[in-house]
């Protein structure tokens, strides 16, 4: 009796038009969540991969340099002594500022250090790799002589024929991911971080 037919069929209408408004308002803003989500992800892993491109690319530059002297006719020469050879490891490494000891290890797992012990590796990865002719280089260690955090990589040495006769191995400042990853900016303040095998933090600004 209070509210006539017209005001009725106004109210009901009105309601389920504000209703349809509502869902449609919430599905868009959903829609518009979603959207822009993926597109963050899309852009977040196209950062990543560019990112992953730069740090190869840095580190590829002291495989590049330890390749060049893996290659000197002075270690692949069989007349020459280790200790020689390591003498000779030792003065090129004074050439480049990013590595800080740079030793070589035979076929016998012997690695040789200019002044310093003759070391046995056979248990470590980084010789294990180098003899299968593969580069290597190790996540962030201590080092077990000067308790720094360093960094191991290693090249094969390869003879006349081409076969494995040892492996050039070199250590590196444990924060050198740290710094060479530090200037990557993601959007206006992120930055990025990397992961090791088992899920260590091993770079982070």
């Amino acid at each position: 009796r209070r509210f006539s037919i017209k005001l009725k069929l106004i109210l009901i209408f009105g309601f389920l038009i504000l209703s349809s408004l509502l869902v449609l308002g919430t599905l868009a803003i959903g829609l518009a969540r979603k959207a822009t989500s993926e597109k963050v992800e899309i852009h977040l892993k196209d950062k990543a991969r560019d990112t992953t491109e730069i740090i190869d690319g840095r580190v590829r530059a002291l495989y590049q340099f330890l390749e060049g002297i893996a290659r000197s006719p002075i270690l692949r020469n069989k007349g020459v002594s280790y200790e020689e050879k390591a003498k000779y490891c030792m003065d090129e490494a004074s050439a480049n500022e990013t590595i800080k000891f740079l030793a070589i290890a035979n076929s016998n797992a012997l690695l040789y250090t200019y002044g310093q012990k003759t070391i046995k590796v056979d248990h470590l990865e980084y010789y294990k790799e180098g003899m299968s002719g593969k580069d290597f280089i190790s996540e962030p260690f201590v080092s077990e002589i000067s308790g720094t955090i360093i960094m191991a990589l290693s090249v094969p040495i390869y003879d006349e024929d081409g076969l494995v006769v040892g492996v050039l191995c070199a250590t590196i400042d444990g924060f050198i991911l740290c710094e060479r990853t530090k200037d990557i900016v993601v959007g206006k303040t992120g930055a990025v971080y990397m992961l090791g095998k088992r899920g260590t933090v091993i770079a982070h600004h």
